[in-house]
């Protein structure tokens, strides 16, 4: 595509564009008025041309989670630290936090600049397990 926006600001995602009311799940991302084409009404270069923005210009939303683990070791036989058991606990994304995707770069389609997922099956949801192992 072709940026159009105020000089010196490229790269900056500005003001995201919001998205449509009847979208549901959707984060804007870029400001959509900042892209254009000279040449025609759409940000998309002439045939056989490049635009302005290069790779690697912009980048998705940040990508974070906490994981923890608590265990606890007990020996329920006094004299036999041969058997032991261990409990243990383990918490994946344990803030609830969405691991959003990158956002949709086809300009032609009307939720450019926008991101309306997230990354993988699990990566937005909270996971508890738990667990007792037994040691002998």
């Amino acid at each position: 595509v072709d940026y159009v926006g105020p000089s010196g600001q490229l790269g900056s995602r500005g003001t995201p564009t919001a998205c449509s009311s009847s979208v549901a799940h959707c984060l804007p991302w870029l400001n959509k008025s900042a892209f254009y084409s000279p040449a025609a009404t759409t940000a998309s270069p002439a045939d056989g041309q490049f635009g302005n923005v290069g790779k690697g210009t912009y980048r998705g939303p940040n990508l974070w989670d906490v994981d923890t683990g608590l265990l606890k070791n007990f020996n329920p036989v006094p004299g036999h630290e041969n058997i032991g058991f261990q409990f243990r606990g383990e918490f994946f994304n344990i803030f609830n936090h969405p691991q959003w995707a990158d956002p949709n770069v086809s300009y032609s389609n009307a939720a450019f600049g926008t991101t309306r997922g997230t990354i993988g099956t699990n990566a937005d949801s909270r996971i508890i397990q738990l667990a007792l192992k037994m040691n002998f």
